[in-house]
């Protein structure tokens, strides 16, 4: 898990928007201070957190319903659909 505070600070570029099918709106974004050879960062502002997705492309993690689509768990951990199937 990332410092939300830390990382909102920094401002980071957006790749992309979307709503998961959970109704978790979710920014992919790029890392502030490494850019695209880091991973993509998933941020969920409802909730305040920040994670890796462990992808460095967009790709799959914001296809709806997709094995990969990006969710915020109950306890704020960031997982992949498949993950809590």
């Amino acid at each position: 898990m990332l410092n939300y505070s830390k990382l909102m600070e920094h401002d980071p570029f957006i790749y992309l928007r979307f709503t998961n099918t959970r109704g978790q709106k979710i920014d992919l974004v790029e890392h502030p201070l490494m850019g695209d050879i880091a991973e993509v960062i998933a941020i969920n502002h409802e909730i305040k957190k920040a994670d890796f997705t462990g992808f460095y492309e967009i790709g799959e993690i914001n296809e709806p319903g997709g094995d990969y689509e990006i969710i915020f768990s109950d306890n704020g951990e960031l997982k992949h659909a498949f993950e809590l199937k």
